[in-house]
């Protein structure tokens, strides 16, 4: 399991790029978490926490957690601030990025949101951590610890029933190689990751409505994933759903609201490629706290 940690390692830093884009299963209820113009859209003041244990059994696998808050913020804007930590392997990075949207209404009924977001990303790589062969001199340091500023942008359409939204949430990516003896991190915008997310709530009846919604998650350089997902909410207050991650994974989710403040959302997904020889799956839960008026409304607002 140690080597397989460490093919892992050199996979995700070495002969790739230093910057983490972690996969989370219940986008459709964080919008902000993959979004900058996202802040503000749920109209009050919104906290939300996310952890996710992915490949659970595999040594090294990939753990994140974030933390985030948003809010309206005087008239037609909203401003939000995001704290992560991400692990996979051998790294580390941890950081922080403020976010500001603009809100400009567009119908009756409609709005289109304009967001931005700067940054800090704090990069570490435990090199005692790692086992060579022949203890190789190179990783044998205490570790290795950079930072780098970074900004991204979005747009997000929105309507009582229906949502479309785009984004870059991070605009460039930093590559590092302990094996060139590269010890700077240089900017390059050929692995940013682009996402695409549309979603809709179709009442079925006066107590069950659906949702069906998509994510699609291009880095240009390298790859494109396609999660599709289907979602039953009953009485606005449980919520069942499925997604299937094309190729990659199918996912399962379940969540409750209680008195339209506080949300509880876990989901489980099981990947369909070789990884299931070595994982039990990927484990996420999901807590939102909202700051509204307990007075019940007719449309609550289901993204």
């Amino acid at each position: 399991m140690r080597l397989l940690t460490s093919i892992l390692f050199l996979f995700v830093v070495w002969s790739s790029h230093a910057q983490f884009s972690p996969q989370y299963s219940q986008y459709m209820f964080n919008g902000f978490a993959i979004n900058p113009a996202y802040a503000g859209v749920r109209e009050c003041l919104s906290i939300t926490g996310i952890h996710s244990s992915q490949w659970v059994g595999f040594e090294g696998a990939p753990m994140s957690d974030n933390i985030s808050a948003h809010t309206p913020f005087r008239k037609n804007s909203g401003v939000g601030l995001s704290l992560f930590n991400d692990k996979v392997a051998q790294q580390n990075q941890t950081g922080f990025y403020g976010s500001y949207a603009y809100h400009l209404r567009t119908g009756e009924n409609s709005k289109l949101s304009f967001g931005v977001n700067a940054g800090v990303s704090i990069f570490t790589i435990h090199d005692a951590d790692i086992v060579t062969i022949k203890n190789d001199a190179v990783f044998q340091s205490n570790g290795q610890t950079f930072s780098f500023p970074n900004v991204g942008a979005g747009l997000f359409f929105y309507k009582e029933n229906f949502y479309a939204g785009l984004s870059i949430p991070t605009l460039f990516s930093s590559e590092y190689s302990a094996i060139r003896g590269n010890e700077l991190f240089s900017f390059k915008t050929n692995t940013m990751v682009i996402m695409q997310t549309t979603g809709a709530v179709i009442r079925l009846t006066d107590k069950v409505k659906w949702k069906p919604s998509y994510l699609v998650k291009v880095i240009p350089s390298v790859s494109a994933a396609i999660d599709l997902n289907s979602n039953v909410y009953f009485r606005d207050r449980f919520n069942l759903g499925v997604s299937y991650r094309i190729k990659n994974a199918f996912v399962g989710l379940v969540g409750c609201t209680v008195k339209n403040k506080f949300d509880i959302g876990y989901s489980f997904s099981y990947p369909l490629t070789n990884l299931a020889n070595y994982t039990s799956g990927t484990h996420e839960i999901m807590l939102r706290f909202e700051f509204r008026q307990t007075i019940p409304t007719v449309n609550p607002r289901l993204y």
